[in-house]
């Protein structure tokens, strides 16, 4: 759970007393959930560790979503036929 909560935004002129406090409500408990989140990965590593088990992967982020220029790679045009299937004449 590697998602940021961010509270909705409410222009200053629409912020009552009881919104500003339900506002620092939230982020405050974004906080925590994210505190809470990283205690129970340590914990489970800690059980983990104490299984004898290895413990979760460091896995890098997938770079899917960010624009990459594959121009060392070839561009196909035509298929390759199969080996034992005849070229079209």
């Amino acid at each position: 759970m590697k998602e940021k909560l961010i509270p909705p935004t409410v222009p200053h002129e629409n912020q009552s007393p009881l919104v500003k406090q339900l506002l620092e409500f939230i982020e405050h408990q974004g906080m925590i959930i994210h505190q809470q989140a990283e205690e129970i990965q340590k914990l489970k590593d800690e059980i983990a560790r104490l299984k004898k088990q290895p413990p979760r992967p460091k896995i890098k982020p997938s770079r899917l979503g960010k624009k990459m220029i594959h121009s060392h790679l070839p561009v196909k045009s035509d298929p390759v036929p199969k080996k034992n299937q005849r070229q079209p004449s």
